[in-house]
């Protein structure tokens, strides 16, 4: 279980519902709070401080969805799809602000997006099914081949 402080300074929301972002006091980091998951709270009378520095619009800048890997660095992730309605689709609404596009010889698209990879990034790429495949980077394409080799198994007699 966890005990924390936790203050409310920001909401993030992209492509899901706004998500309460609190500042972690003991790590002295952002935090997103799980509302679904707190079992209970109380109010203190216990001064709180975070810091007023800290740049919560730029924190959330490179990476898709809540969660921060402090652990993986920020690259450039391409994406091909295969089916143009599905990459209509992404064109009109991106997975992240600095998703861009281009045509391949063979016609299909090739997105690129300047992020940290991290689960809610797979999340996304797995729910395109067949029609997206990771090309670069390659740690990243075996990271989700690995979990589609994962899914495979459990479906395989």
């Amino acid at each position: 279980m966890l005990l924390a402080f936790i203050i409310t300074l920001s909401t993030r929301g992209q492509h899901a519902p706004e998500y309460p972002i609190g500042w972690e006091e003991k790590e002295a980091k952002p935090r997103n709070i799980a509302l679904d998951r707190i079992a209970s709270f109380r109010k203190t009378a216990v001064e709180f401080g975070y810091s007023k520095s800290f740049d919560f619009k730029g924190h959330f800048n490179d990476f898709v969805g809540v969660t921060k890997h402090d652990t993986n660095p920020k690259v450039i992730v391409q994406l091909k799809l295969t089916s143009l309605n599905r990459a209509q689709y992404l064109i009109t609404k991106p997975i992240h602000p600095t998703q861009t596009h281009s045509k391949d010889p063979q016609g299909n698209y090739i997105f690129e997006l300047h992020v940290i990879p991290n689960r809610e990034l797979e999340a996304k790429i797995l729910e395109f099914g067949p029609d997206m495949e990771v090309l670069e980077p390659i740690w990243l394409r075996e990271q989700v081949a690995d979990k589609v080799r994962c899914m495979w198994a459990l479906y395989s007699d």
